[in-house]
């Protein structure tokens, strides 16, 4: 591996897991019940794309609007109040990779304000050195918009890169990319139908430290 590609929410952060339960309480609020099933589909897109599936779901007269600004409100605070903690791993990861000079960076749906502010409060954002955020693609994952524009901008061919992805839509759009996966298990495991697309899954970075024996060059021989 030569350069690798990180999602941010559930990947590198424990946001996903936040977003969840703030979704599943509103609408439980509103008679809804919010399943990891139906979470799944929608977990990693942008969400100015995701209305439409919700109103698939649970139907036209599902509260969308009003339950997203609460989210976004929510949302907001956590950003505003560094809520949020990395995974296990993510920066002792981030670290190893920089002393094997592999090139990093991120390809997140958030957009660039909200993800610097996020990073830079876990103290983490200097390691990236090429960025690709969702505002500046037409379509977020799983379309594989967002990586085409991640891999151009890093410098390598894509048979050199890996993509660290915790969601369904991450892999797939990854994936569509023509890139290697590796998935990170957060807390909603992917469709079952695309587990034979990640070259391996693991739980935490810690894990993928062991596996490549602390050495992140080593991942291409796993």
């Amino acid at each position: 591996m030569k350069c690798a590609i990180f999602d941010m929410d559930g990947t590198l952060i424990n946001s996903e897991k936040k977003y969840f339960a703030c979704w599943q309480n509103l609408m439980q609020h509103e008679g809804y019940d919010l399943t990891t099933d139906f979470y799944r589909t929608v977990l990693g897109s942008p969400i100015n794309e995701i209305k439409p599936l919700f109103l698939k779901e649970y139907g036209s007269a599902f509260p969308f609007d009003a339950l997203l600004e609460q989210v976004l409100q929510v949302r907001e605070n956590y950003v505003n109040n560094a809520h949020f903690e990395l995974n296990c791993g993510t920066a002792e990861f981030l670290q190893a990779c920089r002393q094997a000079e592999i090139t990093c960076g991120l390809a997140t749906s958030s957009s660039q304000t909200e993800a610097q502010l996020i990073l830079e409060a876990l103290d983490i954002w200097d390691y990236f050195d090429f960025t690709a955020f969702g505002s500046e693609v037409l379509k977020g994952k799983p379309d594989p918009e967002i990586f085409h524009l991640a891999a151009a901008r890093s410098g390598h061919p894509k048979s050199d890169i890996i993509v660290f992805e915790d969601s369904t839509n991450g892999v797939l759009s990854a994936s569509a990319a023509g890139l290697k996966v590796y998935h990170l298990n957060d807390f909603i495991p992917i469709a079952e139908e695309i587990e034979i697309l990640p070259l391996a899954s693991y739980q935490d970075f810690t894990e993928i430290m062991t596996a490549c024996q602390n050495h992140p060059a080593l991942l291409t021989t796993i």
